[in-house]
Formats: C-alpha cells, structure tokens, sequence
C-alpha cells in the first residue's frame, strides 16, 4: 500500500475488529491524517512502514488493540505526530525502528510503549 503526495484524511475514523494491517506501507510527501482516529483490533500492524517525507498525524489518536506495532518502520523526512495520542491496554512497540531527518512527536501520549525504540519518551525525537 503507497501513499504518494496529495492529501488523505482519515480523521476521526475507526478501525476495529480482527487484525489491522498497514504493513510494509509507504507514506511518502503529501499528508496522511489518522488525527482521533480509533483502532481497537486484536492487533495494528505498522511494522515495516515507512514514513519518508510529507506528514502523518496520529495526534489524539487511540490505540487499544492487543498489539500495536511499529517494529521495523523507517521514519526519514517530514513529520510523523502522535501528540495526545492514548495506547491502551497490549504492547505497543517500536522496536528495531529508525529515524532520520526527520520530526518524531510523541508530546502528552499516555499509556506509552513498553518498547520506544530509538525514541525519547514525552518530549518526541529529532533524527
């Protein structure tokens, strides 16, 4: 799945139910906005995403699946928030993740990963 330039808005939106799959997607320039969006499935996959360029917005999203996982996701360029974002309940991991040049918000999370990867928790991270 590629999202290339152009403007996608998925605010306020809710995916729920079985496995949430947005792996190995490539958001790439342009702006994807996930801004309060709901995902409570028994897992959300971001593993092997990338984030190059363009901005993604998870601002006041919620997260309460029993995984959620940004293992192995690439955020270079641009910028990705997850200001207000709420994790609830599960894992939440960005393992083995990777950050370069770009802008990592994570500022008011609450229920924070248990795993930051190459993050800095509550202030947010530049690559």
């Amino acid at each position: 799945m590629k999202f290339s330039g152009g403007a996608i808005a998925c605010d306020g939106a809710e995916f729920s139910g079985g496995t949430i799959l947005f792996v190995r997607a490539a958001f790439k320039r342009g702006t994807v906005a996930f801004t309060g969006t709901k995902f409570s499935g028994s897992a959300v996959e971001f593993t092997l995403a990338r984030f190059n360029g363009g901005t993604v917005d998870f601002d006041g999203a919620e997260f309460s699946g029993d995984e959620v996982s940004f293992t192995l996701a690439e955020f270079s360029g641009g910028a990705v928030s997850f200001t207000g974002a709420k994790f609830n309940g599960g894992t939440v991991s960005f393992t083995v993740a990777k950050s370069s040049g770009g802008r990592v918000d994570f500022d008011n999370v609450t229920g924070a990963p248990q795993d930051w990867g190459p993050f800095q928790p509550s202030t947010g991270s530049e690559g």
